[in-house]
């Protein structure tokens, strides 16, 4: 991997931690990651490179709402991420631990940085481990808040006003614990799996 210069974060990103700073730490962070050579993955490069040039060409309504990144754990499905963002020419946010034990922290930390994303646009948002981050519909001991969040990402990745403004990017080696209308056109709708 030979390192190339390093993406700087413009626009106001790098500011993105220090403004959603709580208690328990950022909420998203600035992903300042240097340009590298991803070695082997030649169709999902090329797949994803046509993005990038269609996102950076101005494309906005041919652009993805949103990515899906699937495989095993070891397969580079970060390091592509970072590097198909810093492809685009985009500014870059990673979701870090939003949630908070407090009912009613977790959906304001949310709300915070939903209206940041919009602010800092066009953007990249990262998640990794997105089975986990994103919650799903059901409700368990949590006074509905897992539900709450859900719905509130699910109507935020789905917003066609976004198309082209903020690029959803999906990581995880569970996509099966995905809840379905996730994965659908309109949210995470270009799918990739990786396999060693």
């Amino acid at each position: 991997r030979a390192a190339a210069d390093s993406l700087s974060p413009e626009g106001g990103v790098a500011a993105a931690g220090a403004i959603l700073t709580t208690d328990s730490g950022p909420k998203v962070a600035a992903v300042t990651t240097a340009g590298f050579t991803v070695g082997g993955m030649a169709k999902a490069k090329a797949y994803l490179k046509s993005i990038s040039e269609t996102i950076r060409v101005g494309n906005t309504e041919e652009a993805p709402m949103g990515i899906l990144i699937s495989g095993p754990v070891g397969t580079g499905k970060t390091f592509l991420a970072e590097c198909f963002a810093h492809d685009c020419g985009l500014n870059v946010v990673a979701f870090k631990n939003f949630r908070e034990r407090w009912v009613g922290s977790s959906e304001a930390n949310l709300e915070n940085i939903l209206n940041l994303l919009q602010t800092l646009a066009p953007i990249v948002v990262l998640m990794d481990e997105a089975d986990a981050t994103l919650g799903s519909r059901e409700t368990g001991g949590d006074s509905g808040v897992d539900a709450r969040v859900f719905s509130k990402l699910a109507g935020a990745m789905g917003d066609t006003r976004n198309r082209g403004r903020i690029l959803w990017i999906l990581m995880t080696s569970r996509p099966d614990l995905l809840p379905i209308d996730l994965k659908r056109q309109g949210r995470a709708e270009e799918h990739i799996s990786l396999f060693y």
